[in-house]
């Protein structure tokens, strides 16, 4: 029985080709007939094969760099590059890593039918200061190899990968925190966030932001009314930001504590919203 290869079986579908920089050279002109002339020969035929399919192609490598160490084809790079999108490395996103992490987490403790546990505070700004040369790949093996050393419900710094870190990368590390903060001075008990999980908190001010939320609704309009439809969760997350960062008078560290999240992601809230303070961004 003929045995169907990747490109017959993406016919009218999709052929994604992961870590393309990676395909050997001699292989890429193959590549570039079929792209061009949409038709494939099968191993020991002759018989032509027609080709249809939406090529996705991804690499780790920087294209252009590549293309000028002959890893890879000036004609077939700019046949595939008819859209291009480029997702920055971790470290360049880190508002992401807690989102990645307690995604992971869920994940993998379903996986291996672990009891549910969270991720310590420490853990967490562990995972802030590393560098992540491995990407998202390293951050999910962090969480599970952090998963399979757990012993309670807790994930402490213990279980991480790399809490082993050299004397001379935590310096920098510290170093590097210390310059992000200055002049940022931390109110008594910053830095105290509570990673449980919110059924497990204290929740005697949960009747009071039902409240809020009730009086939030009752100031939208009615769909349908005529008024312009309003996105009713960027606005109080704006709102929300913009009052914890005018609370603590512009200290993002502070801001930051007080919202329960890392500075990152507050970051990334203030640049959504394009929050200012005069003239000067916050």
């Amino acid at each position: 029985m003929d045995k169907i290869g990747l490109i017959s079986r993406a016919d009218n579908g999709s052929l994604l080709l992961d870590e393309i920089g990676e395909m050997p050279v001699e292989l890429q002109p193959k590549l570039l007939r079929v792209l061009q002339e949409r038709v494939f020969y099968r191993l020991g035929s002759d018989k032509a094969q027609e080709a249809s399919f939406r090529l996705i192609s991804s690499t780790n490598r920087d294209p252009i760099q590549a293309i000028r160490e002959e890893r890879l084809r000036e004609d077939l790079y700019y046949r595939i590059n008819t859209i291009e999108i480029r997702v920055p490395p971790l470290r360049e996103r880190r508002e992401d890593i807690q989102n990645l992490a307690e995604h992971f987490l869920q994940k993998l403790t379903e996986k291996y039918n672990r009891p549910k546990c969270r991720i310590s505070e420490e853990s967490y700004q562990r995972l802030f200061e590393h560098s992540w040369p491995g990407n998202v790949r390293e951050l999910q093996h962090a969480v599970e190899r952090a998963i399979l050393l757990c012993k309670g419900d807790v994930i402490d710094v213990d279980a991480l990968p790399f809490a082993q870190t050299t004397p001379r990368a935590m310096a920098a590390a510290s170093a590097a925190a210390a310059t992000a903060v200055i002049g940022h001075a931390q109110p008594p008990g910053a830095g105290a966030i509570d990673w449980r999980p919110h059924e497990e908190r204290d929740n005697s001010d949960e009747p009071s932001f039902a409240a809020i939320g009730r009086i939030i609704l009752n100031k939208v309009a009615e769909p349908g009314s005529g008024a312009e439809p309003v996105n009713v969760f960027a606005e109080v997350e704006r709102a929300v930001v913009s009052a914890a960062l005018a609370r603590t008078r512009g200290n993002k560290q502070a801001a930051a504590n007080l919202l329960g999240i890392y500075r990152p992601r507050l970051y990334s809230m203030i640049k959504k919203h394009k929050l200012t303070n005069g003239e000067k961004p916050l």
